[in-house]
């Protein structure tokens, strides 16, 4: 049994640290799409989808392996992009898009250095 729970315990650290890498890398590649929208290079289209589809990946796997702070800031995020769907995003929509993504990224950092 102890054989069992040894595994167990190696497969959720090396899962963790796979989550830890993906989440990172999700995202660095959201803080750039929101830069290459600022500079007319990405549509607004593609950067509430992408940051969609990252945020919600990222959501999927943080509360399983016990990170409900980044859980709680995806949901935050979510929210606001399920909310704007039925309507054209404004400036002010977006900027809080973006103060969400970054108390999400807070809230990484908080989560993965301890």
């Amino acid at each position: 049994m102890a054989d069992q729970t040894q595994r167990i315990e190696e497969i959720i650290k090396r899962t963790r640290i796979a989550f830890i890498a993906d989440t990172t890398n999700k995202m660095e590649q959201i803080r750039s799409c929101f830069q290459q929208w600022e500079e007319a290079q990405v549509s607004q289209e593609n950067l509430i989808d992408m940051t969609h589809r990252y945020v919600h990946s990222i959501k999927g796997l943080a509360l399983t392996l016990q990170y409900p702070q980044i859980h709680n800031a995806c949901e935050q995020v979510l929210a606001i992009i399920l909310q704007q769907e039925s309507h054209v995003w404004t400036i002010s929509d977006i900027n809080l898009l973006q103060k969400l993504v970054d108390d999400l990224q807070v809230s990484v950092k908080t989560s993965f250095a301890s």
